[in-house]
């Protein structure tokens, strides 16, 4: 199933209420973003979890990302709430930042490998994925949209082509239209003053470093 998101700011109720039902029974769903096209499931549905490592033919011991549209929505899956109130994040949220930090083992997420100290989160600047987060009210472990060492789709009609070759019939794909854009910026923030750069993406590091008293971590 394609929903034509192009030209929308929002989805209907119906739409909402359809992409709830097919992700709380474990679908995946496929969507555009202000970055780049991605793929996610519910993150406490272990089955629908390891069928998104198995699709993206991902290794387990690399993570995946929590989507979603608001800070609260994080506070149960990190060991230290407080890192959610950084300058770093209200500056770049929503927005290209995926942030790193500490991950809370007593919350019911799955998150693939045994045992993860961390785990990466980010909340879009798209409007229609904000619109659907704050209406499902939990996040969505995501990645991209390709097959691990493969450059990620451009456009919706070709990732409904990838995954139904690996026959994926339960499936919902937000088509934004083509796009191109440089992934999002990934750090792993340790306190107000340190940070890892992990990955140079939109954001550079000299745009990072004001915020930082410190400009990484082991300077």
């Amino acid at each position: 199933m394609i929903i034509s998101t192009v030209g929308r700011s929002s989805l209907s109720r119906l739409e909402k209420q359809i992409i709830l039902y097919h992700l709380n029974n474990g679908g995946i769903l496929a969507f555009s973003t202000d970055t780049l096209y991605g793929i996610g499931v519910k993150a406490v549905l272990s089955q629908a979890v390891d069928q998104l490592y198995k699709v993206k033919n991902r290794e387990k011991g690399k993570p995946l990302i929590l989507l979603g549209s608001t800070v609260a929505q994080f506070q149960p899956y990190i060991s230290e709430p407080k890192l959610l109130q950084h300058p770093l994040i209200n500056a770049y949220w929503p927005g290209p930042l995926t942030v790193v930090l500490p991950f809370e083992k007593s919350s019911q997420l799955f998150f693939g490998q045994d045992d993860p100290d961390s785990i990466g989160m980010r909340v879009p600047d798209d409007k229609i994925l904000l619109d659907l987060f704050t209406f499902l009210d939990f996040p969505l472990l995501t990645t991209s949209a390709n097959p691990s060492g493969s450059s990620p789709f451009r456009e919706g009609h070709s990732i409904q082509s990838w995954l139904l070759s690996l026959s994926i019939q339960e499936l919902i794909v937000l088509d934004g239209g083509e796009m191109e854009a440089l992934p999002s910026t990934v750090i792993q923030l340790f306190g107000n003053d340190r940070y890892k750069m992990i990955r140079e993406g939109i954001i550079s590091t000299e745009e990072l470093a004001p915020f930082f008293q410190v400009k990484k971590k082991g300077d």
